[in-house]
């Protein structure tokens, strides 16, 4: 936060609102109130309007009070109707005064303006990497490049950014050029691994970020949601058809950090020429490129020879870096003249309220997770501070041990770590050389894996696991995206010689991996246990393992009332969970029974399948049509034809709304991009597969 770079000694209380703030922190007594972009984004989620009304009180506050938006153009009217609720005094804006009118058309007139760039530099960081950074001559690439397929909501500029790396690529392999570039989800690099990034190329190439539309209420992406709803692959081109004429006319373009901070990794920078708030010139600070990127190929090729970036990147280093203006101190200089516009409080009584409300918002910053935090490895293989022996023993003498307990109720808290150390403690002898504490440190990675794929879709700790093996070695794979996901997996023989974890570092998201020596070891004497404590990371699909099961106390009411419906209006599904006790876990049984009931439900209604048999996998892939009109093409196959069951919703959603009572619905997650493996179920008796099977083929064939 820049307000951390001021000499004036502040005393601040930072507070995630991200769930609300408590209106005791208004006894606090501040002087300022400072709205940060990440509780201002609220505004973009579907329940805003609850979120908002627990930060109602804080119109009550009498102090100053300072809103920093960005993304402004996202939502316009609603940011501008709840700054202006909200009584705020000074709004530090992306943006100059030609924009300004049409984002804030009420606090316009009643806020006072600051301009602000979307980022800054950090001195400390350039500092830092001073002594780190080699010469043009010496970097690895030619050109390096991160962006992203932004939403059609973005306008025509929001493409350029993956458009300018996919032309980049083509160019960098047409003139012969070293490249590192991507615009896939699960390749982007963050934390300090992104400056070591920038660092490895002679060129970045890149765009002023913004948007060319101005989304008033959101109207702009429910139009285009619902259209990709009904057209999944249909182009930018064509979905820019269906929209209002000027939609995608306006101009909200900043100088974005990475701008920043490629001057400070000394990278000479190829930019698609534009304004960058009047920070960078063209040919001077970066080499310009048109924006129908026509010329980029020559612009790459010169701007790779060492000397024009060297010239480049060092010109750019000393007037922009070397100038001072563009740190957070200058930011953070800003905010103290305004805030000096108010003569600070006298101390008292409200004291004890800000030292209490500091330490708790200091303790929730601590304590906020990063969404990689417990998926990084490799693990510690080294020696272990326990002796072999009996399992029995070994986990006794691990309790005994500093955090060994709480390591110990960590694996056991999850899912895999329950059974494979039930398994472990009951294979006795036959396990005792497999070390406890590697077993346990590994379960905790699995644990970890686990929830990491059931968060819900939409969250920033959602990663898709991905299983693929070759015979004899099984990897499992935590990616940031949902890309691949779908590959299919070779024929897994049970148990691997190998299992390999490939991982996430925390901070830098760059993948890590490690082999699970306790895991493997223990396959080997206790095959079924094993597999099925991690069969949840085995569906390279990613549907039932990517299923949410993190729900709200409301949900979980739902979800059982459903379930239990499901299971006692059809006595047959009783039978199917008593025989297919053992064979899965219970709770994935029952889970795969609702959404079958939930497929029969959806063809009685009316909803059109299309039915495919892999023959050599023996797979039956239903998929949901959006063509209400054409005729259901579902074949269910033979007794014994079918061996797996996959359920492909993706054309229509990631979930189906389930009818509960009184006009109750149950949002069921069907998985990765709304793609269902029935995993359960192909575990069952091939005489109890077949009859389900048959089931379904009552009401389809």
């Amino acid at each position: 936060m820049a307000i951390s770079y001021s000499p004036s000694g502040h005393r601040v209380t930072y507070w995630n609102a991200f769930n609300g703030a408590p209106p005791f922190l208004g006894l606090g007594g501040y002087d300022v109130l400072l709205l940060h972009t990440t509780v201002l984004c609220l505004r973009w989620f579907d329940d805003y309007a609850k979120r908002r009304q627990r930060l109602n009180w804080l119109s009550r506050l009498d102090c100053l009070k300072i809103a920093m938006p960005q993304d402004e153009y996202d939502h316009s009217e609603v940011l501008d109707e709840w700054l202006y609720s909200l009584g705020v005094d000074h709004v530090f804006s992306n943006f100059g005064s030609e924009e300004r009118p049409l984002i804030y058309p009420r606090m316009i007139n009643r806020a006072t303006f600051h301009h602000a760039f979307t980022g800054y530099i950090d001195d400390n960081t350039a500092r830092r990497l001073q002594g780190q950074l080699q010469e043009a001559s010496a970097r690895p690439y030619d050109v390096v490049y991160r962006g992203s397929k932004l939403p059609y909501w973005f306008g025509s500029h929001g493409q350029l950014k993956h458009r300018i790396g996919e032309q980049a690529l083509k160019a960098a392999k047409q003139r012969g050029l070293s490249a590192d570039i991507s615009t896939r989800n699960e390749d982007a690099i963050t934390g300090e691994s992104w400056f070591g990034f920038l660092a490895s190329g002679r060129t970045a190439v890149g765009c002023e970020s913004g948007s060319s539309v101005l989304d008033r209420r959101g109207e702009i992406k429910s139009a285009i949601t619902n259209y990709l709803r009904e057209h999944p692959a249909a182009g930018f081109e064509e979905v820019a058809a269906q929209l209002p004429g000027g939609w995608d006319s306006y101009h909200f373009v900043a100088i974005s950090p990475r701008h920043f901070e490629a001057v400070i990794t000394r990278t000479c920078q190829v930019l698609v020429a534009g304004r960058y708030d009047g920070v960078l010139q063209a040919g001077r600070h970066y080499v310009p490129v048109s924006a129908d990127l026509t010329d980029l190929v020559d612009a790459l090729e010169m701007a790779s020879d060492p000397a024009v970036a060297a010239e480049v990147a060092e010109r750019t280093y000393e007037e922009i870096y070397r100038s001072g203006r563009y740190s957070y101190g200058t930011l953070a200089a800003e905010l103290d003249r305004v805030m000096e516009t108010r003569p600070p409080r006298r101390a008292g009584l409200s004291d004890l309220v800000w030292a209490v409300a500091t330490r708790i918002g200091d303790s929730q910053l601590r304590n906020s997770p990063d969404p990689d935090a417990g998926l990084d490895v490799p693990l510690d293989h080294g020696h272990d501070a326990t002796p072999l022996g009996k399992p029995l023993s070994q986990m006794f003498r691990l309790s005994m041990q500093p955090d060994g307990f709480g390591a110990l109720r960590r694996a056991f808290a999850g899912p895999a770590g329950k059974r494979l150390l039930s398994s472990y403690m009951r294979a006795g002898g036959a396990a005792r050389d497999i070390p406890a504490e590697l077993l346990v440190r590994e379960s905790i990675l699995l644990n970890r894996m686990m929830k990491a794929q059931s968060m819900p879709p939409g969250s920033s700790a959602l990663r898709a696991v991905k299983a693929t093996s070759d015979g004899s070695t099984l990897e499992v794979s935590v990616l940031r995206g949902s890309a691949d996901v779908h590959a299919p997996m070779a024929e897994l023989v049970w148990p691997p010689a190998t299992i390999t974890v490939h991982g996430l570092h925390v901070g830098s998201g760059q993948r890590t991996a490690a082999r699970l020596q306790a895991v493997s070891a223990l396959a080997q004497i206790r095959e079924r246990d094993v597999r099925l404590a991690i069969s949840s990371l085995l569906d390279a699909i990613g549907g039932a393992r990517s299923r949410p099961r993190l729900l709200d106390r409301k949900a979980r009411l739902l979800r059982v009332v459903v379930l239990a419906r499901t299971l006692i209006g059809q006595p047959s599904n009783l039978k199917l969970v008593a025989t297919a006790t053992g064979r899965a876990p219970l709770g994935e049984i029952a889970d795969d029974l609702l959404k079958v009931s939930e497929l029969r439900r959806l063809m009685a209604g009316g909803t059109k399948f299309a039915s495919s048999i892999d023959p050599a996998t023996g797979t039956l892939h239903l998929v949901t049509e959006i063509d209400s009109h054409r005729q259901s093409d579902v074949r269910i196959g033979r007794n014994g034809e079918v061996q797996r069951i996959v359920w492909d919703n993706s054309a229509v959603s990631d979930h189906v709304l389930v009818p509960v009572a009184m006009g109750r619905r149950l949002t069921l997650f069907l998985g990765t991009e709304g793609i269902h493996e029935f995993t359960a179920i192909a575990a069952l008796r091939a005489a109890d597969r077949n009859a389900l099977l048959r089931r379904l083929g009552k009401m389809t064939l």
